[in-house]
């Protein structure tokens, strides 16, 4: 069985950056907590996968 691909600290600290967003304001458009993004960003923890296809949604928004 293959595993869904987690993604990098890298990964999220992009999306933030083509949103154009500091970490506060990603944390509201995601509804979680700043300290959670940090988290992420740290590569201390991962977004859940309703949360991930929230970010690529946004970000094909973003670029549409």
């Amino acid at each position: 069985m293959m595993r869904e691909q987690t993604p990098t600290k890298d990964h999220i600290a992009n999306a933030m950056q083509t949103l154009g967003l500091n970490q506060p304001r990603f944390a509201d458009e995601l509804g979680v907590d700043q300290g959670t993004v940090s988290k992420w960003i740290n590569g201390k923890a991962n977004p859940s996968g309703p949360v991930l296809k929230l970010i690529e949604r946004m970000l094909k928004e973003h670029a549409a």
